[in-house]
């Protein structure tokens, strides 16, 4: 049984099948929000890092972290800190 439906193809095995697809689908969305979540107190919390030094300490790509993270206002380059 799976969100009110139960399956019933005549093959046991397909029908667990089905049933671990979907409870393994709905452990990878958890999985996922609880990333995003725990990146977003890690950029928080690690705001003035280099990105790339948070992308290994979270093992994600610095690209996915540019994206992910949320523009913290205006910032300044070392160029326009050294002036």
């Amino acid at each position: 049984m799976w969100g009110g439906v139960r399956f019933d193809t005549g093959d046991q095995v397909v029908d667990e099948c089905a049933y671990t697809i979907r409870a393994a689908q709905a452990t990878a969305r958890s999985a996922e929000h609880l990333v995003r979540v725990l990146v977003e107190l890690v950029l928080t919390r690690t705001a003035g890092w280099s990105q790339r030094d948070v992308a290994v300490l979270v093992n994600l790509s610095h690209q996915w972290l540019s994206q992910t993270r949320r523009p913290a206002g205006p910032t300044r380059s070392l160029k326009d800190q050294s002036e």
